[in-house]
C-alpha cells in the first residue's frame, strides 16, 4: 500500500508527508485501512544510469471494523524500502521511467493494552511519462502493488493482503529554485492517495 514517489533522474533527497486509503482482505473479507507516513528518500545515479534509492520512515496506520471485528485497530510502525528507476529521455523534456520498489514495515498495536504486532511488505512496479514545461514538471503513471502481512498477538495469528493492485497518478513538480522542489502526488484505484513532498536534486 505504498505510493512509490517516482524519483529522479539524478540524485537526491526528499521528505514526503502523505495519506493512504486502501483494502485489506482478511479472510475474505475486506477491512478499510487509512495511513499517515512521513518518509526521508535518498537516491544514487549509477553510471549506467540507473538510480537506486532507499527509504526509511514512520507511519500510523487506523484499520477499519470488519466482521467480528467492531472497533478500529490502530498502529504505529516504522518502514524500510529499496527502489531501482530507470529514466529514458527523450528529446530535451520527455522522460519515460520504469520503477520496481519494495518495502518492508513492522510495528504495534497502540490502542490496546495486550501486546499486538503488525508486519507487512509491499511490492510494486511502477511506469510514467515526465514533461517538463516552463518550470513545471507534470508526470501521469500507473502502479501495480502487491501487499501481504500477519497481525500476531494473544489472539493468534491474522493474515492479510491487498484487495486490489492497480492504481493510476499524477506527479507535479513545481521547481522552486536551482536543484529544489516542491511535489504534489495523487494516487488512485487500489489505492487512494494524497502527497506532499520537499525534494532536493543534486
Amino acid at each position: 500500500m505504498v505510493p512509490v514517489w517516482a524519483g529522479a533522474a539524478w540524485s537526491g533527497v526528499s521528505l514526503s508527508l502523505d495519506e493512504v486509503e486502501a483494502d485489506w482482505i482478511f479472510d475474505g473479507a475486506p477491512r478499510r485501512t487509512e495511513t499517515t507516513r512521513i518518509g526521508l528518500r535518498y537516491t544514487e545515479t549509477a553510471a549506467s544510469g540507473l538510480v537506486v534509492g532507499a527509504r526509511v520512515g514512520r507511519l500510523t496506520s487506523r484499520l477499519g471494523p470488519g466482521p467480528g471485528v467492531p472497533l478500529t485497530e490502530k498502529y504505529d510502525a516504522g518502514f524500510l524500502g529499496l527502489s531501482l528507476h530507470y529514466p529514458v529521455r527523450f528529446g530535451e523534456h520527455l522522460r519515460f521511467y520504469g520503477e520496481l520498489a519494495y518495502q518492508y514495515h513492522s510495528g504495534d498495536r497502540i490502542d490496546l493494552a495486550a501486546s499486538e504486532r503488525i508486519e507487512w511488505r509491499d511490492f510494486s512496479i511502477e511506469l510514467g511519462l515526465s514533461g517538463e514545461f516552463g518550470g513545471v514538471r507534470v508526470t501521469p503513471f500507473a502502479v501495480y502493488s502487491d501487499s501481504e502481512g500477519d497481525i500476531s498477538g494473544e489472539p493468534g495469528t491474522r493474515g492479510f493482503s491487498s484487495r486490489e493492485t492497480v492504481s493510476a497518478g499524477l506527479e507535479l513538480d513545481w521547481f522552486v529554485e536551482q536543484g529544489g522542489l516542491i511535489r504534489l502526488r495523487l494516487l488512485d484505484g487500489a489505492e487512494q492517495s494524497a502527497g506532499l513532498g520537499l525534494v532536493r536534486e543534486f
